[in-house]
C-alpha cells in the first residue's frame, strides 16, 4: 500500500492507521518549537530523516532513532527548519524506558551480491528493549535490489520510507500467490507491507535509501523470513 509524502507542514500528519499501529509524519518549515501528543498505550519510535531535533531532552541528528515507551503521551520538540521526522506507534502491554540509538553506532552488514549490493543498518534489533518494533536503514547501490532475495514475514508489518532518491525514483514490488503490486516511489513516500514478498530496486543513476520499520502482528518481534523458493540458494 503506497502513501505519498504529505504536503502539510509544522504539525504531525497521520500517514496511515491500520489495526493497532499508526505512522505520523512531521515536516518543519517555520514552527520550530511545538508540543506533540502521542498514543499513551503505544510504544513509539521517532526517526529523524533530515535536520536536527531536541525531543524531551534528547538531541537527535540525521538518521538517529528515539524509542519512546508507553505512558509517554506528550513530548516537546525543537527542530531546525526543514527537519523531517516519522513516528511509528504500536499498541503494547509492556513498558520500557526511553533510549536513543545513534546511526553511527548501528550494527552494519555489507551485502556484496552482484544483483543486490547494499548496506543494512540495524538500530533497534531483536535484543533491544521493545515489544513489537524493529527498525533500521538500508542503503542500496545504484541499480541494485533491496529486500533481496524476495522474502516475506507475514507475521510482521513492514514499513518502508524512502529518502535521498531525488531527482530519480525507486520501484517497490509486493506479491504473493494472490496479489501483484508495483509502486514508483520518491523521497519521503511510504509503503506499508502487510503480507507478501517485497523486493525493491533503485535506478542505475542513483542508489536508494530507506528507513525500514517492522512491527509484529502477534507474539515476539523477529527478523525470521521465508525466502521465495525460486530465489532460495541451494
Amino acid at each position: 500500500m503506497l502513501f505519498k509524502k504529505p504536503n502539510i507542514f509544522d504539525k504531525p500528519v497521520e500517514v496511515f492507521r491500520l489495526d493497532d499501529i499508526s505512522l505520523l509524519h512531521i515536516h518543519i518549515k517555520n514552527l520550530t518549537k511545538f508540543g506533540l501528543d502521542l498514543c499513551r498505550d503505544c510504544e513509539k519510535v521517532l526517526a529523524l530523516l533530515r535536520g536536527r531535533c531536541r525531543v524531551s531532552g534528547y538531541e537527535l541528528f540525521e538518521k538517529d532513532l528515539l524509542y519512546i515507551p508507553a505512558d509517554v503521551s506528550h513530548m516537546d520538540m525543537e527542530c531546525t527548519e526543514n527537519a523531517i521526522a516519522y513516528i511509528v506507534q504500536a499498541k503494547t502491554s509492556r513498558k520500557f524506558g526511553s533510549y536513543l540509538k545513534r546511526f553511527g553506532e548501528a550494527e552494519k552488514i555489507v551485502i556484496e551480491d552482484a544483483e543486490s549490493r547494499r548496506t543494512r543498518y540495524t538500530l533497534i534489533g531483536e535484543k533491544d528493549k521493545s515489544e513489537r518494533i524493529l527498525a533500521g536503514y538500508t542503503f542500496c547501490e545504484p541499480g541494485s535490489w533491496g529486500s533481496y532475495p524476495p522474502h516475506r514475514h507475514d507475521d510482521m508489518y513492514e514499513i518502508f520510507i524512502y529518502f535521498d532518491l531525488s531527482p530519480y525514483f525507486g520501484i517497490q514490488t509486493i506479491f504473493d500467490e494472490s496479489q501483484e503490486s508495483v509502486y514508483i516511489v520518491r523521497d519521503y513516500d511510504t509503503v506499508l507491507v502487510s503480507r507478501g514478498y517485497h523486493p525493491n530496486v533503485s535506478t542505475p543513476m542513483r542508489g536508494m535509501k530507506y528507513l525500514w520499520i517492522m512491527v509484529s502482528k502477534r507474539g515476539s518481534k523477529t527478523h525470521k523470513m521465508e525466502i521465495h523458493p525460486l530465489y532460495a540458494k541451494s
